[in-house]
């Protein structure tokens, strides 16, 4: 028995360092990656869409914005602004509930991805680096929350196929 304690030990310390590298992975990304236009040069926006620098506070309008012009807006643009937030906190999710030993409850990888989404939302509108909107946060925690649901059906199928 003790070999198998061994062997979750080993799993949970192996997501603790892959969520501080995912942590780090996800900063870079968030800041500094140039293919998303982070160097300042590359503004696209739509009329009433916030530019780098500025914020938005309204629930859905940035979405709406994107979903009402998809006409318009270059399908890369769309999937990263929708898709995108959702995505990358996917791994959130995942690896905070790996990380804890399967104790966290969803309401706290809720609060933990809001609160950590909402930092980085903050650190794009005062660094001029993104936008701080309110939109991204929604769509961030959906991810993580997506991750947690996740990591859940797979450690069920694990656990339902050796049990």
């Amino acid at each position: 028995m003790a070999y198998k304690n061994e062997k979750v030990r080993k799993w949970q310390v192996s997501a603790i360092l892959l969520f501080i590298l995912y942590l780090f992975g996800l900063s870079y990304f968030l800041f500094f990656a140039s293919f998303l236009g982070r160097t300042g040069e590359e503004v696209f926006y739509l009329n009433g869409l916030p530019l780098y620098g500025d914020y938005n506070l309204v629930p859905f309008k940035v979405i709406k914005l994107f979903v009402v012009n998809m006409d318009i807006v270059p399908f890369h643009m769309f999937f990263l602004n929708i898709f995108g937030n959702v995505l990358c906190f996917m791994p959130f999710g995942f690896l905070l509930k790996a990380a804890t030993g399967n104790k966290l409850k969803i309401g706290w990888c809720i609060a933990a991805a809001a609160g950590t989404s909402a930092f980085f939302e903050f650190l794009q509108y005062r660094f001029a680096v993104g936008v701080g909107d309110i939109d991204d946060i929604m769509l961030n925690t959906g991810g993580a929350a997506l991750g947690f649901l996740v990591y859940n059906l797979i450690l069920s199928a694990v656990r339902k196929k050796s049990g």
